[in-house]
């Protein structure tokens, strides 16, 4: 059977993935509700199970982003290889990654609200760009 994990955290209470087969007694403070799933179940994941979570917390500056979307892994390494000194990849398995970065790199934005003009010059302007060729 293959590998197991479980969530721990570290010292900053980040979450982070954990072989089973490398935590040693008194390793960690173990919490009520962890999962041990054998990674060969979690591959071919459904969309749904392509889970993000980010989190962070009022007193702490950084933030921390789980992934197993390969989508967001793609985008997220290429933050952390274009600025390595604001992204920094910080845990990984074959199914995840674990990323840090300042709070000030999560953002919300107002969804954009365009005028009718707008968007048929937008779809003029693409319709040219995906004619040349």
């Amino acid at each position: 059977m293959g590998e197991s994990y479980i969530y721990g955290y570290d010292e900053k209470k980040h979450a982070l993935p954990l072989k089973i087969s490398e935590i040693k007694n008194n390793d960690f403070e173990l919490q009520i509700g962890f999962v041990s799933i054998p990674i060969e179940l979690l591959n071919g994941q459904e969309d749904n199970e392509q889970e993000t979570i980010i989190n962070y917390n009022a007193d702490d500056k950084n933030a921390t982003l789980y992934t197993r979307d390969p989508a967001v892994m793609r985008k997220v390494d290429a933050l952390v290889i274009d600025y390595p000194e604001t992204f920094k990849c910080i845990g990984e398995t074959d199914i995840d990654k674990t990323y840090e970065m300042p709070k000030s790199a999560v953002t919300y934005r107002k969804p954009r609200k365009l005028s009718e003009e707008q968007r048929e010059r937008a779809r003029t302007a693409m319709k040219k760009i995906n004619n040349r060729g």
